[in-house]
């Protein structure tokens, strides 16, 4: 084989190397842009799952406030329901001593 042809064949060889190498480093980059992104994914949902952690005790002291309110609003529905009955008996009584009162002689 001449000279010629060897070097050729050389340079054929390192050029495919180099390319090689040039694929190699091109995978490398992108390898190290997708472990990049896998990294920054999990970052979001570990400050995800802390924040649903976070919103599900607000939403549970929530819950016990709400909880506390209902029971509140049935208990001032129960006090004006009793009140509204001692106030109706109140004045049925003043209605009637009025009545008696109206009834008896003028004269005495």
């Amino acid at each position: 084989m001449p000279d010629s042809q060897i070097q050729r064949a050389l340079g054929e060889l390192l050029a495919e190397v180099r390319n090689i190498n040039k694929k190699q480093d091109d995978a490398d980059r992108s390898r190290k842009a997708i472990y990049a992104s896998i990294d920054e994914t999990r970052r979001d949902i570990h400050a995800l799952k802390s924040e649903q952690i976070s919103l599900r005790a607000t939403v549970a002291d929530t819950k016990a406030v709400t909880d506390d309110v209902k029971r509140w609003k049935a208990m001032g529905m129960g006090a004006l329901a009793v009140v509204g009955i001692g106030s109706a008996g109140i004045g049925a009584a003043i209605v009637k001593a009025l009545e008696w009162a109206s009834s008896l002689p003028k004269g005495h």
